[in-house]
């Protein structure tokens, strides 16, 4: 069945079917995609929906729009979601104890598990805010305790399903993404972030400092998470070891680094940056079906 769509909305629809994913109409509009170059969307034609050879790539399954004969992902996105529901109940356990450590100022879920998108054996993407001057403690002290629970993935692990990636550190001093990494594919990752625990303030500030996003997906609107703070002081005895122990973290892993980023007040571990790969291959669908 074919559907009259906006061009920003069939942009939004080529993203998610990078990821094998079909969207509902209510995605469909959250997830419109503005812009006037590659990164952004579509940089040649104007946002009609009378244009009748954008209007054919489309089509109409059990309430889910896909590209023409990609039907077949409604089924896809069904079993992921109740694969993902499974992972999120361990995510969310795994928060409750994360919590505790006084450094920690937010925990969310990132990746294909935030858009209820993973298969069975995938693991579990977790993004950590810490109290600033303080990342690489909370580091060592999360990475501990889910080492402990056994439940961290190891960079040598070949079974990760539902393993936990600590795959992203960030501190309250550097919330905003960087400008060199401000595309659609960072503006996606923020947007569909599923906050498990965090601080007001500290959930506003994350926001607020990447409001950029809204350049990409205009129509993204937050609500506030309901959270609940947990009362700790920061002892001056974690402040003076942040040092020591972030020498001894750098130290361990001189002789493991591939590609992961690391620099004051961020650290992310994924090896290989995803961008590298979804941008061209969004690109490559808007080309296909004459967006560009």
């Amino acid at each position: 069945m074919q559907m009259r769509l906006t061009r920003s909305e069939i942009a939004a629809l080529c993203y998610a079917d990078v990821f094998d994913y079909p969207l509902t109409k209510e995605e469909l509009q959250k997830f419109r995609i503005a812009g006037k170059s590659v990164r952004t969307g579509f940089p040649k034609k104007s946002d009609r929906s009378s244009d009748q050879s954008v209007q054919k790539i489309t089509e109409l399954h059990k309430g889910y729009y896909t590209l023409k004969n990609r039907g077949r992902l409604v089924s896809l996105r069904e079993k992921r979601e109740h694969w993902a529901t499974l992972k999120l109940q361990t995510a969310i356990q795994i928060a409750r104890l994360l919590r505790y450590i006084p450094a920690i100022r937010l925990i969310a879920v990132s990746g294909a598990l935030a858009m209820r998108n993973t298969d069975y054996d995938d693991d579990i993407d977790l993004l950590i805010v810490t109290k600033a001057g303080l990342l690489w403690t909370t580091r060592f002290l999360a990475v501990g305790l889910v080492e402990f629970l056994g439940k961290r993935r190891r960079p040598s692990s070949r079974n990760i399903g539902d393993k936990i990636c600590l795959n992203m550190f960030v501190d309250e001093a550097h919330l905003g993404i960087p400008k060199n990494e401000q595309d659609v594919f960072s503006a996606h990752e923020v947007a569909q972030m599923k906050i498990l625990w965090g601080r007001e303030e500290t959930i506003r500030r994350f926001r607020k400092e990447n409001e950029w996003i809204r350049k990409y997906l205009p129509n993204i609107k937050y609500q506030i998470s309901e959270s609940k703070n947990t009362n700790f002081s920061i002892s001056q005895f974690l402040n003076f070891i942040e040092c020591i122990v972030r020498q001894l973290q750098l130290f361990y892993m001189k002789n493991h680094r591939t590609n992961e980023v690391v620099r004051d007040g961020y650290l992310r571990f994924h090896p290989n940056d995803a961008r590298t790969w979804i941008l061209p291959a969004f690109e490559k669908r808007l080309r296909r079906h004459g967006m560009v």
